[in-house]
């Protein structure tokens, strides 16, 4: 019996082990980042547009995935956010017989803990998935000890200096505002345009500003922009940069250090 029991514990490791994928496909930046942090990058054989992986070839747009392309790369498993698409080359995928792992938009943080694991036990690194966690929780509970303590935030989308995209409830944007323990000043949903003077109106103690702009400073936003140093947040240096592709998908780890490195600077005295 001790001896069939051992064979039935070989088989399933052996069974396990055949099932971690060795070709993999990511398709969505956040995605990307997991997989690298959680030492997958030989698993990796191409990512999306978006993720700063310069030696892999790129598959193009989460949304607008080809799938020929996808399929010449010989995947056993591609993985993604619930955006992928379109439709026609998800079901070529499953007409083909390809694994494809979708994730849902982390609207918390506690959502990135539940998707390392996720994506440890499928891609066979659970113990770095464990570590990974391990030091989130750790992460979240250095921005929970010194927290915004409900302070009102606004979170500006920068297409220009002329328009303002504001991020209500149901956005990154808002999500990243609740992970800084702030409150948001706005309460509509989704993004809207405001004026500079509706902003004013808003009163935020903190703003902060979502650009990829290299050439972006917080001096050119107030010259362009010299309404804004009517606020509460010009007047106390509170104004902050954040890089807007960590928060593509939802919160990423990305965005968790983008938290971290405000507290630091919001914590500095003026």
């Amino acid at each position: 019996m001790q001896r069939l029991i051992a064979l039935g514990c070989l088989l399933l490791v052996s069974m396990l082990s055949w099932a971690e994928p060795s070709r993999v496909i990511s398709t969505d930046a956040r995605v990307t980042e997991m997989l690298l942090a959680l030492g997958a990058k030989q698993q990796l054989v191409a990512v999306d547009v978006t993720s700063a992986v310069p030696d892999l070839p790129s598959i193009g747009y989460h949304r607008q995935l080809p799938a020929e392309g996808l399929l010449s790369l010989q995947p056993d498993l591609i993985i993604g956010s619930e955006h992928m698409g379109p439709e026609s080359t998800l079901e070529a995928l499953k007409r083909a017989k390809v694994d494809v792992l979708q994730l849902p938009t982390a609207a918390h943080a506690a959502d990135l803990s539940k998707q390392l694991m996720i994506l440890g036990q499928r891609l066979g690194r659970q113990a770095q998935a464990q570590h990974l966690t391990s030091q989130l929780a750790m992460e979240l509970d250095q921005l929970r000890a010194h927290d915004l303590q409900g302070r009102k935030v606004a979170f500006l989308l920068m297409l220009d200096s002329t328009k303002l995209r504001v991020a209500g409830q149901n956005t990154a944007g808002h999500a990243f505002i609740e992970m800084l323990g702030g409150q948001n000043a706005v309460d509509f949903a989704n993004y809207r345009t405001l004026s500079a003077e509706s902003l004013i109106a808003l009163q935020p103690e903190v703003l902060l500003v979502a650009s990829n702009s290299k050439g972006f400073s917080m001096a050119k936003l107030l010259s362009d922009l010299p309404v804004l140093n009517a606020t509460a947040a010009a007047k106390n240096d509170h104004i902050y940069q954040v890089d807007g592709s960590t928060l593509v998908a939802g919160l990423s780890m990305g965005a968790v250090q983008q938290a971290l490195d405000i507290h630091r600077q919001f914590a500095k005295p003026l």
